[in-house]
């Protein structure tokens, strides 16, 4: 049952002129089954309904609230006869019915449930958590519908198949929803050892997230953006077909380009902060200016609210340097077509989302949110296989490696590793494509790296550092990438420029090793925040919210491998 324990589960009563939804716990006797209204006060449903999997130090009540999926069971029964064939493929089960429905999983943006019919035909009920604006989710869950769709029907993609959906809560089943088919398989996370040396064991994993790849980059598309039914964006985005050479007449008025539904477009204090520069848009230079005026509309906007902040004055300084730099990253003309055209961008394509069957003979891809239309040469590596450090491909290249300190080897082993998953990923995908594996050289890949921590970064926390310290980075290596037409660094420093960069850097970096949880903006799971709460690591505030002892934290920075 995922995450939850098995002792209850909800039921749908057979009997339709009831349709009464009940809870049905469990015992090792038959006589002993209780059916128990859930609207009863007394019947606890906080395992259904509520979120369990993780606590954040601050603001938990109102962020696990944010995560409570509640949800009208007649509801969705009625919305399910209307889109589920079900008298067409079992007329022998006149009275349409929910024989079981029960927690599933619980991820970071939605909650997840397991659902089976009276004929034992099996679903899964996707909710999202009403985190982030109403806009951004209603458009994130209409794109993902459209994307799924369009990989499923133009190259036959093996990923689960939406049934019924709703972006909105004006529905019988009063949430937004995904009904989706289920399947049936192992994680293939529970396999992933990036650590070992067994090639062919890692390989098993990272060839079919490349063929995921490869058939997802397969269209070449008309604009940059995110994919969406044709009824589902405005009228002004439904003039032009999304790509070209269409035959089929029953989908060229099937899918349109609307605006990006990548994250970091949608950040801002308000939906409407950064609205402008969502696309779709004509070419990659319009995309990547405005990877940096959303951005600086962002911060601009914080510090509107908080004109004070020094943190968010250091953040504006190094919006401004990413936007000054980035008309020279990547210059029109400087490559061939194929490595700027707009291809279908998939932020997830690891293990963690792909399920496989028959001894990884079939592995399914099943989440497609946040997918996106990018220039192709910013897609980069799936995140699983990136390594951001040192490139070694054995240990020979290492001077004196035997003579090395034992801590020193292991650092050394540990990019070994990385590097090989890396170069694993590149070598089945230049087999699948090779024109596009142009975009894989290092030239490219390390001014990618640096648009990558822009999408990536919140600017009003201290990942600004992370951005920041990248910009600098590619200013040490520039002259080094034979960058044509040869073009000056854009972006110049002072000395006390370097030497307020180079503090912040560090002392984020220290304090992200002090206090680990700041990594994950405060959150914790479950098991952990008890853990922690029960060893007195962490203690509660008279506010309300959690935070660690100094001495923790100390021990934390002072911990060595």
């Amino acid at each position: 049952m995922g995450l939850f324990e098995p002792q209850i589960i909800f039921v749908m009563i057979r009997n339709l002129s009831r349709r009464v939804p009940v809870l049905r716990r469990f015992s090792s006797k038959a006589d002993d089954v209780v059916y128990v209204d859930p609207n009863d006060p007394k019947v606890d449903t906080k395992q259904f309904f509520e979120y369990q999997t993780g606590r954040w130090l601050e603001n938990d009540k109102a962020e696990r609230e944010q995560r409570t999926t509640k949800f009208s069971l007649n509801g969705l029964v009625e919305v399910l006869k209307q889109k589920v064939d079900y008298l067409e493929k079992t007329p022998e089960h006149k009275d349409f019915g929910v024989r079981t429905i029960e927690p599933y999983f619980e991820g970071k943006h939605n909650k997840l449930y397991k659902l089976v019919l009276n004929d034992m035909r099996t679903y899964i009920l996707r909710i999202p958590y009403a985190v982030g604006h109403a806009e951004y989710r209603e458009k994130r869950l209409l794109s993902e519908v459209a994307t799924m769709d369009f990989m499923r029907k133009k190259h036959d993609m093996r990923l689960p198949n939406p049934v019924a959906w709703e972006a909105t809560a004006a529905n019988p089943a009063e949430t937004a929803f995904m009904v989706m088919d289920y399947v049936k398989g192992e994680k293939l996370m529970s396999q992933w050892k990036p650590w070992v040396e067994e090639m062919q064991e890692k390989a098993a994993i990272i060839k079919p997230a490349a063929d995921f790849v490869d058939k997802l980059v397969a269209t070449e598309f008309s604009k940059y953006g995110s994919l969406y039914f044709t009824e589902d964006v405005d009228s002004k985005y439904q003039t032009d077909l999304p790509y070209v050479g269409e035959t089929d007449k029953e989908l060229v008025d099937r899918w349109r380009i609307g605006p990006s539904v990548e994250k970091r477009f949608w950040k801002g204090r308000t939906p409407e902060i950064g609205a402008e520069f969502r696309g779709p848009w004509n070419t990659y230079s319009e995309y990547l200016q405005d990877t940096a005026r959303v951005q600086r509309a962002y911060v601009e906007d914080w510090i509107a609210q908080n004109p004070s902040s020094e943190l968010l004055q250091n953040a504006k300084k190094a919006v401004e340097r990413y936007e000054k730099l980035v008309p020279s990253l990547f210059v029109e003309g400087e490559f061939a077509a194929d490595l700027t055209s707009p291809r279908l961008h998939h932020p997830d394509v690891s293990p963690l989302n792909m399920l496989g069957q028959d001894n990884l003979s079939r592995v399914w891809l099943i989440d497609f949110e946040n997918t996106a239309i990018r220039p192709f040469m910013l897609h980069g590596l799936p995140w699983f296989v990136r390594n951001p450090g040192e490139k070694i491909y054995k240990k020979e290249e290492v001077p004196n490696y035997d003579q090395l300190p034992e801590h020193e080897r292991a650092i050394v082993d540990h990019y070994i590793r990385l590097t090989q998953n890396e170069f694993t990923f590149e070598y089945f995908f230049h087999k699948l494509r090779p024109t596009l594996f142009q975009a894989l050289n290092p030239s490219i890949k390390r001014r990618e790296e640096v648009v990558s921590r822009a999408l990536a970064c919140d600017i009003d926390t201290g990942f600004y550092n992370d951005l920041d310290f990248a910009i600098y980075k590619l200013c040490e290596m520039w002259s080094f990438l034979n960058i044509e037409p040869s073009r000056a660094f854009p972006v110049s420093y002072t000395d006390a420029e370097l030497e307020t960069i180079s503090n912040n850097v560090t002392a984020w970096n220290s304090e992200l090793t002090r206090n680990p949880s700041l990594e994950n903006k405060g959150f914790l799971s479950a098991r952990e925040f008890d853990k922690h709460l029960g060893e007195g690591n962490l203690v509660p505030k008279c506010d309300g919210s959690y935070e660690f002892t100094s001495e923790f934290l100390d021990k934390m920075g002072n911990f060595t491998p």
